[in-house]
């Protein structure tokens, strides 16, 4: 059974509500993997530091742009 992070195709706002959260056990699994989430998504989610793990979630994606990592 795949997480939900790794359904594709997860619902946008399912995944940035999840992502969103608070505690890293929900948000880190979301924000390393979904696809659903976008380069600003990432960034917001950098910047606003939701979770402990948010950055290192973001920075541990297969694909990072420019942009984001500048965030």
């Amino acid at each position: 059974m795949k997480p939900l992070a790794l359904k594709s195709p997860t619902p946008c706002c399912g995944a940035l509500s999840l992502a969103w959260d608070r505690e890293d056990i929900v948000a880190k699994p979301v924000i390393s993997a979904s696809p659903v989430l976008t380069d600003n998504d990432l960034i917001e989610l950098v910047r606003a530091a939701p979770s402990p793990g948010a950055a290192a979630a973001v920075a541990g994606r297969p694909d990072v742009a420019e942009p984001v990592c500048d965030a």
